[in-house]
């Protein structure tokens, strides 16, 4: 691999962070009143209803994607970006407590649909897929601080970016690029907020090291992908951890596997691939822990 976006190992994030959940996980998310009152059983019912629905999808798509077999470069890079973009959008509903963003996400959900028919290649796919990833990071992101103004402007100059690589007469890869590096920003602020205790900060500082030596040193955009993507991976397995310390192991195994898949590819878009493909993977763990702790 090269220097510039080289993996963070696991192990050194174990080092750096405590054991144990700090505290109840905080969603983020628009408060309501209701909330503190005891939940009649009809909405228990409901939430059990949508826990059982929100895995059932999960398992689907976790058995579509494991029984695909190998593909190309490309079309293992499309099929994770749609697997994570599910195990996403089941945790954005998941810490929707009071709904208030329950359009936004089913229009993000409805808008990659109708986009995938209507895309025609494998570039145009790749693109909306990243689109798909990018809209429901930008949704939680919001979730989390709409609330506050410096954040939220700091999501539209982001937001800015991207929509200015996002042209007929830009390459798909540049668009995709700068997606992959501003879900990294996503992640990033969404864990140092929910880090209260500060469990983390070493861990960050290492990443964020790595992130920007990689944003240095790349000389393409696949380069600058690359660094976003396992960039995100990392800060995700801190999040996985948060939900749920007791998944060390699993979160281990998950990064010794990407070091064992990337040990002997030199294809960059292969390499892209595997990248993405071990970020749905992280987020599926996620979205499952994250239906354990929330409502």
């Amino acid at each position: 691999m090269r220097h510039g976006w080289k993996l963070f190992s696991f192990f050194f994030i174990l080092i750096l962070t405590q054991c144990g959940r700090p505290q109840n996980f905080d969603d983020g998310t628009v408060k309501d009143s209701t909330n503190n009152l005891a939940p009649s059983s009809h909405i228990v019912q409901s939430h059990e209803e949508f826990k059982k629905q929100a895995i059932a999808t999960l398992d689907r798509v976790a058995v579509a994607f494991n029984k695909s077999g190998k593909d190309d470069a490309p079309d293992l890079l499309i099929r994770s970006e749609y697997s994570a973009c599910k195990s996403l959008s089941v945790i954005a509903a998941a810490l929707d407590k009071t709904s208030s963003f329950q359009n936004e996400i089913k229009e993000e959900t409805n808008r990659l649909i109708i986009e995938d028919s209507t895309r025609v290649g494998k570039a145009g796919k790749i693109t909306n897929g990243m689109l798909g990833l990018y809209g429901y990071y930008s949704i939680l992101y919001r979730m989390r601080f709409i609330d506050n103004e410096e954040m939220m402007q700091n999501l539209s100059a982001m937001n800015t970016k991207v929509v200015q690589k996002i042209k007929p007469d830009i390459a798909a890869i540049e668009a995709v690029s700068i997606m992959a590096q501003t879900i990294y920003l996503f992640t990033t602020a969404i864990m140092k907020n929910i880090d209260t205790e500060g469990l983390y900060v070493d861990a960050f500082t290492q990443i964020e090291k790595q992130y920007k030596e990689g944003d240095e040193t790349a000389q393409t955009d696949e380069d600058r992908f690359l660094n976003g993507v396992y960039r995100t991976f990392e800060v995700s397995q801190l999040w996985a951890l948060f939900l749920a310390p007791e998944s060390r192991n699993e979160i281990s195994d998950l990064n010794k596997d990407l070091y064992k898949r990337n040990a002997n590819v030199t294809d960059i878009g292969m390499q892209m691939a595997v990248a993405m493909e071990y970020l749905y993977r992280i987020n599926d763990l996620i979205a499952r822990k994250t239906l354990e702790v929330a409502r």
